[in-house]
Formats: structure tokens, C-alpha cells, sequence
């Protein structure tokens, strides 16, 4: 009988970081006067930045299975367009690791314009995403949008200090109030994390509308305030599986009241207030693929294609000041199956409500499925289907469907009801052409078709099935840290009522294509 050899570990002799600045002058097609000059004036990565997210470091036993989650995180940094950890050089009882990254223009000011629905919306900002080569990001801007304008100023360190803290804070002063947020604390950073300790607050005052045929038929005042501790464990990954369990502490208190242009005091809701324990669960598998032409153009994405599935339980007692005896509820599955070399299917349901008595309130049940055929090449063909179901929904909860959400050649909040479903097919082109090396550029030709129906708040109407057919022109940056795509689109309804126009048009920004 001959006996299999065991694989002696190798320990990581060395970890050297090399860091890409925006151009690459080695290239000919990017080695130019304009080019320099935009290298000599962008601040690269520190390379501390990037070798406290890595999961392996000199002395280690190496790993290939850090080693790729190790790439995963990086990637996933707003201020890199890629990266790479290699193995350069091994011997018998060690090997030295060699980490290549590339940085993207971080510091953006600019006026951005969106249409979505046939309404028009404007951003200046100014904003540093990886602040003094450290991987903070600062933001400043100026937001006009369909309900509020609003100046908003916000702060993020994904790596606070060497013991990964997280910070993450944001305040916003709008015409119709303000919006203050704080995230604070440890989180699960890798897949073998065994700790998790995170704070929340939130802070909101705004007026909100309730909507239908586009047209806005209530609104009032709201009031929100949040507070969530969170305590996580896990014994970390384990046969490629993760399970975690988390235990929290939450108060959520949402005061309503008539506004100047409340027109209906029967459609305003009541308040609510919950105080209580939770627990939850998740599970997780560690199963990616590496892909390009998918949901970005022409850069490396990791594809979750494993099982991930999370719930959490709570129970909110009057004798903790909560309005009534609630039980509150919500649960999310994932799923990524890859059919073949060419095809892939993307799955995922989310439920979330509360139990009164014994009676659901507010609850829904939202599935989706985006199917991929034809990767690898130019051309490939995209399906989504995504549908929520609703019920006895709070006056607040509605249930939309227009050019803001999907069906593209309507405008915004079309219709409503509480229940949807859409569908979505395109045929997309993934091209080679890269004007000045700034942008990758692709194309889709789609076909939305689109429902709502049951009962809602604000109309009685029967909702018909809704379609339109359109054009798009997606526009991917590969040298600025904003990273997503821009999309611009030109949709046309089938059979419209005469209301709407015959034509809309569509410009916004999306993280896939």
C-alpha cells in the first residue's frame, strides 16, 4: 500500500505590497503629460492601509483560502479598482506573498444630474474616499431630489484603528428636517471572526408622502429615532460553513403628526413604539467565483454562489414602553448556483412583519431571481424577476411601481397597491471600446412588464399589467472611486394611458449594469 505524502504547511516569510497608482505609465497608452500629471497629484495607498486588511502576515501559516478572501476584501475598497494576492516565491517550508493593488482618483468634486420617472435630480459634492492615503472616506454635498433638498456631511473608517473599528457617521439638514446616523463598534471583518460588538443610532425628522398615478394624495410628519446594540459570536468557519449568533437590544419610536398640506387626517398613521430583545442567526457558506462582464464592465467581481440564510426574533412588551405586545420578525435567503461556464442564477427571498394578538401586521415577502446566459462573451442575456407580496401593511408602507423602481418607462410611484411584481429582460453588450481609458461602455436593449393590485390606502382602482421597451447606455469609470455606473436610458410604455408621456428618460447611477 503506498502512502500519500501529507502537505507540510508553509509559514509566510515576507508580504510585500505593491501599490498601482491611477495610471499606469509603464503602459504606452497611458504614459502622457496629463496622465503624470493626474499621478502626481493623487496620494496613493498607504501600503499600512492595505496590509491591515490582509489576513496573513509574516510568520502566519499561509493559506490559499485567506489568501482569496484576503482579495475579496480589497476589492471591495471604493479607493482600488483591483487586486491580487500571489504566491512570487516558495520553498520547502515557506513562501513569500506578493500583494498588487491599484488606486482609483479618490477625491471627486463635481455636479452630477439624475432623471428617474420624469423627475429631475442634482448633486454637488465634494468628497475624499480614501483621506490621506488611510482608506476614510469624507463626503460634502448639496442634494436636490423629488421630496427634500438636503446638505449632508458624513464620515467612514471601515478600518478605525489595528483592531479593525468600524465608524461610520452622517448628518443631514433637509428643508423638510434632518437625518442623523452613527454606526459604531466591531464587526465580523473575515469569515473566521469570532467576536462582533456593534452600536447604531439614528435620528430622522421628514414630512413623507403617500402617492399614486405619480401624483402625491397625503403627506404628514414623521419622527424617527433608533437605538441598537448588537453582541455577535461565532466559533468561525468551519468546513467551509460559518454560523452566527448574534443578541441585541433595540428601541425604535416613530411619531407621526398632519403637516401644512396634510389632506386627508384619516391617512395619517398612528404612532409606534417597540422596546425589546432580539436573537438572531446566520448562516453562512464560503463560496464565490471570480467573473468579469456580469454586473460591472470589464472589472474583477466575486460572485457569491454559496447558501446564505439570516433571521432575527424579538419580543417588544407594553411593560418596556412599547405600544402593544409585538412580536417582530425578519429573515433573508441567498442563493448563487452557477448553471454552467456560460450561465448563472441569482435567488433571494426576505420576509419581515410583526404578530399582534396573533394576527400579522405590516408584514411582506419579497423574491427575486436575475439570470445571466451567454458570460464570457460580448453579448449576454439577462432575465430578473422580482415580485413582493404584502400584508395588512401600516398606512406609511406602500406598495410602488414606476420609473423609480424599475419599470422604466413610467413615471415615478405610478402605481400602487400591496402586492408587485416585474420582470425584466435584456440583451446587454459588453464592449471594448474605452474612450480616453476613463470609461468601459456597454449597451442593453430591455423589456419591462409590470403589475401592482390589492389593497391600498390611497385608491380602489383595479391596476392593469404596465410594459415599455428601451434602449440603454451604461458607462462604467475605471479610474474614479465613485464605482458605479452611470446609466443612461430611453424607455417607451406600450399602450399608456394618455397622461404620460410617450417617451422617458432616464439618468441615474447603479452599482450593476
Amino acid at each position: 500500500m503506498i502512502q500519500q505524502a501529507s502537505v507540510q504547511p508553509k509559514q509566510i516569510r515576507s508580504v510585500d505590497i505593491e501599490i498601482g497608482n491611477v495610471f499606469d505609465l509603464s503602459d504606452p497608452a497611458e504614459n502622457n503629460s496629463l496622465y503624470r500629471i493626474v499621478n502626481s497629484l493623487h496620494m496613493t495607498t498607504r501600503p499600512r492601509t492595505v496590509s491591515k486588511q490582509l489576513l496573513m502576515q509574516p510568520g502566519d501559516t499561509y493559506s490559499p483560502r485567506l489568501r482569496e478572501e484576503s482579495e475579496r476584501i480589497l476589492r471591495s475598497a471604493a479607493y482600488l479598482y483591483d487586486a491580487e494576492v500571489c504566491v512570487h516565491n516558495a520553498s520547502a517550508g515557506s513562501v513569500d506573498l506578493r500583494v498588487k493593488t491599484r488606486d482609483v482618483w479618490s477625491f471627486e468634486p463635481g455636479i452630477s444630474f439624475g432623471r428617474k420617472g420624469g423627475v429631475n435630480s442634482t448633486t454637488v459634492e465634494v468628497s475624499e474616499r480614501n483621506l490621506f492615503g488611510r482608506g476614510m472616506q469624507l463626503n460634502l454635498s448639496r442634494v436636490s431630489e423629488v421630496d427634500r433638498d438636503a446638505t449632508e456631511i458624513g464620515f467612514q473608517a471601515d478600518h478605525l484603528t489595528d483592531h479593525k473599528l468600524l465608524l461610520n457617521t452622517k448628518y443631514a439638514d433637509r428643508t423638510d428636517g434632518h437625518a442623523a446616523q452613527l454606526f459604531f463598534g466591531k464587526p465580523f471583518n473575515e469569515l473566521d471572526s469570532r467576536l462582533s460588538l456593534m452600536t447604531s443610532m439614528t435620528s430622522t425628522s421628514s414630512t413623507e408622502q403617500l402617492s399614486n398615478r405619480g401624483q402625491t394624495v397625503n403627506e404628514f410628519s414623521k419622527d424617527l429615532t433608533e437605538f441598537d446594540v448588537k453582541l455577535g459570536l461565532s466559533k468561525g468557519i468551519d468546513a467551509g460553513r460559518v454560523h452566527r449568533f448574534f443578541y441585541s437590544l433595540k428601541y425604535r419610536d416613530e411619531s407621526f403628526s398632519p403637516s401644512e398640506l396634510t389632506l386627508d387626517p384619516l391617512l395619517v398613521p398612528s404612532d409606534r413604539t417597540y422596546v425589546y430583545p432580539a436573537f438572531g442567526y446566520v448562516y453562512t457558506e464560503d463560496n464565490y467565483l471570480k467573473t468579469h462582464n456580469q454586473d460591472q464592465i470589464g472589472r474583477t467581481e466575486d460572485v457569491y454562489t454559496g447558501q446564505t440564510f439570516e433571521f432575527e426574533v424579538g419580543y417588544a412588551p407594553t411593560g418596556l414602553g412599547s405600544t402593544t405586545n409585538s412580536l417582530l420578525f425578519s429573515g433573508q435567503y441567498d442563493v448563487g448556483m452557477q448553471r454552467s461556464s456560460k450561465s448563472m442564477l441569482l435567488g433571494t427571498a426576505e420576509a419581515d412583519g410583526r404578530v399582534v394578538q396573533g394576527k400579522l401586521e405590516n408584514s411582506t415577502l419579497d423574491v427575486g431571481a436575475r439570470y445571466f446566459s451567454g458570460l464570457g462573451n460580448k453579448f449576454v442575456s439577462y432575465a430578473a424577476i422580482t415580485a413582493t407580496l404584502g400584508y395588512n401593511l401600516d398606512i406609511d408602507q406602500q406598495v410602488l411601481l414606476g420609473g423609480d423602481n424599475g419599470l422604466r418607462g413610467y413615471p415615478l410611484r405610478y402605481s400602487t397597491g400591496s402586492n408587485r411584481f416585474l420582470a425584466t429582460v435584456e440583451q446587454r453588450y459588453y464592449s471594448d471600446w474605452y474612450p480616453f481609458r476613463l470609461f468601459r461602455v456597454g449597451f442593453a436593449a430591455f423589456v419591462d412588464v409590470g403589475r401592482v393590485w390589492g389593497k391600498s390606502n390611497v385608491s380602489d382602482t383595479e391596476q392593469a399589467w404596465l410594459a415599455d421597451v428601451g434602449i440603454g447606455l451604461r458607462l462604467a469609470s475605471t479610474r474614479s472611486a465613485f464605482g458605479k455606473l452611470i446609466h443612461v436610458d430611453l424607455a417607451f410604455p406600450l399602450g399608456a394611458r394618455q397622461d404620460i408621456s410617450n417617451v422617458q428618460f432616464l439618468v441615474s447611477t447603479k452599482k450593476r449594469f
